[in-house]
This record gives C-alpha cells, sequence and structure tokens, in this order.
C-alpha cells in the first residue's frame, strides 16, 4: 500500500449491489434456479470492474478482499510480490461468489460448488470463511489430501482462535483418513478445551487411538514435530505474530493510531496478552 486509505477494508453503509445479494439469498428458497443466475449475473458485472481497475492501472495490481483489519496486513504474506499493489474487491463481489459456491454445494453440485469456491479463495487469499467453505466441499467430496493443503494455507493466517479450532478439527480427520495417524492425534490435542469443536474432537481423537492401539500415544514434542514434518504450522504462526508486530510498529510511528491499534488489539486476543490490550486501547481512547 502507498497510502493509509488502500489499507481501508470497510465499505461505507450497505451499496445496491449488497442489497441484491441479500435479495438472491432469499430467493433461494422459492426459485434456487433463478437465484443462482442471478449471482452469477451478478458477479460477471463486478469482476468487470476489478478487471478494468487492474487493466487501468500504471502499476502491478491485483484484487483482494480481506474479511478484516488483520486479514489486510496480513495479505502481504500471501501475495508475495511487494512491487504490487492492492485493489480492494467489493463485498458485494465477495459475497455473492460466496454465496453462489454455498448454493451449489448445498444442492450436492460439488464440482460446481468447487470450481467456484476456487474463485472465492482466489480473491480472499487470506480470509478463514472463503478457506473454510472450501475445507468443506473438500471433505463432502472425501478429497482428503488437498482438506490438509488448503488448511495448511489457512493456519498461515488463522488469528481467530474459533477458525483456528475448526480447521485443526477438520484437518485431523482428513491426517487420519490419508494414515497420518500422529499428526491427527497432535491436531485433534490441539483443539482448545472450552471451544465448541473440543468434545466432538475429543471423542474422535479417542476412537483414532483405539484403531491405531499401541501407535495412539503420541506425546506433545512428538506431535509437533509430525506437524512440522507435513508443514502444518500451528495458529497463530510464528510468521503472522511478526508481521503484525512489525506493522504495528510502523504504523504508530507514522502516525496511524487506530490501524495499530487494530493490529495491536488483533496481537492481544492471538496471544492472550493483557499488556496488549492496555497498548492498543491507549493508541485511540475514544474507540475504548
Amino acid at each position: 500500500a502507498d497510502t493509509a486509505a488502500e489499507l481501508e477494508v470497510m465499505e461505507d453503509g450497505e451499496t445496491p449491489e449488497m442489497r441484491c445479494v441479500s435479495e438472491l439469498r432469499r430467493q433461494e428458497a422459492s426459485d434456487p434456479d433463478g437465484a443462482l443466475n442471478g449471482l452469477g449475473e451478478l458477479v460477471g458485472e463486478l469482476e468487470a470492474s476489478c478487471a478494468a481497475a487492474e487493466l487501468m492501472s500504471a502499476q502491478p495490481l491485483v484484487s483482494q478482499f480481506c474479511e478484516s483489519y488483520i486479514g489486510r496486513m496480513l495479505l502481504p504474506l500471501a501475495v508475495g510480490d511487494s512491487e504490487q499493489r492492492i485493489h480492494r474487491v467489493p463485498d458485494a463481489l465477495f459475497f455473492a461468489q460466496y454465496e453462489l459456491a454455498n448454493m451449489l454445494f448445498r444442492a450436492g453440485a460439488l464440482e460446481q460448488a468447487l470450481t467456484e469456491a476456487r474463485k472465492v479463495l482466489d480473491m480472499a487469499s487470506t480470509s478463514m470463511q472463503a478457506h473454510l467453505l472450501m475445507v468443506n466441499i473438500l471433505a463432502r467430496m472425501g478429497e482428503h489430501h488437498e482438506v490438509v493443503e488448503v488448511v495448511k494455507h489457512a493456519l498461515r493466517f488463522a488469528c481467530d482462535r474459533e477458525a483456528a479450532a475448526y480447521l485443526l478439527y477438520r484437518v485431523a480427520y482428513s491426517l487420519w483418513r490419508v494414515g497420518e495417524r500422529s499428526a491427527a492425534i497432535a491436531c485433534y490435542a490441539l483443539v482448545p478445551r472450552g471451544d465448541q469443536m473440543f468434545e466432538l474432537a475429543q471423542r474422535e481423537m479417542r476412537a483414532l487411538q483405539q484403531e491405531a492401539g499401541g501407535e495412539g500415544a503420541v506425546g506433545a514434542e512428538e506431535g509437533l514435530t509430525e506437524l512440522e514434518r507435513l508443514g502444518i504450522v500451528v495458529p497463530p504462526s510464528r510468521g503472522a505474530i511478526e508481521r503484525l508486530m512489525d506493522v504495528a510498529i510502523l504504523l504508530a510511528d507514522n502516525g496511524f493510531f487506530y490501524l495499530a491499534s487494530r493490529c495491536t488489539l488483533g496481537l492481544c486476543h492471538i496471544l492472550g496478552s493483557d499488556e496488549l490490550g492496555v497498548v492498543g486501547r491507549s493508541l485511540v481512547p475514544w474507540h475504548s
């Protein structure tokens, strides 16, 4: 980003296009084919505006949707090219594409749903919603190796504890299915107590341990070694934490206190640090 405005992720109020997405979502119950056609047309119209922005840009430009400020700050970890600039995908395009894939998924058209879900993930590289949609479709299709790959990508950006717990639960089952028992047990064990997936994860882990017999006992260190071998990071990833710390300092030093507070409060939530919470709130006390 070259300006603070390019880090903005929120739209001002509900747009006509977002109202159209809401109407088409409601239409699914009475006219699913009409809803799918309407979403497809809306996606086409909105994609054209993003394509035009990319073509007219004097710099390399890629269109991306970020569901939070944290996702926006982590986007360079996904995009990679520091010369590339980000064009913000309108909310309506993301949610229209998401609903299109989700409707197809609910209708049982899994191959079509997967094609559309890949588009969702392409336009929202750090979005947990996009990753979870892909995981759910792939799991329904029995593509467990693919589930593992999508979760590996998602865990690099997972800063929300509930999303991280769900990803660990889902990848544990897929690892079980592909024969990686020790890694599966490690992922089940990482689902935190108190999370809504905890009891289910514990039940499936006991079933896996019973099936594994003598192989079922996996120590914490051994489990982490297995995950490292497979390239599965334990959230939050070191890269995400270091990125948010660096960006928070850079933003605060340059007077962008609201954005710095989003990073600091995000780190507070991720790391459970009361001190970071105090720092984050002190940056913009009128928002506390």
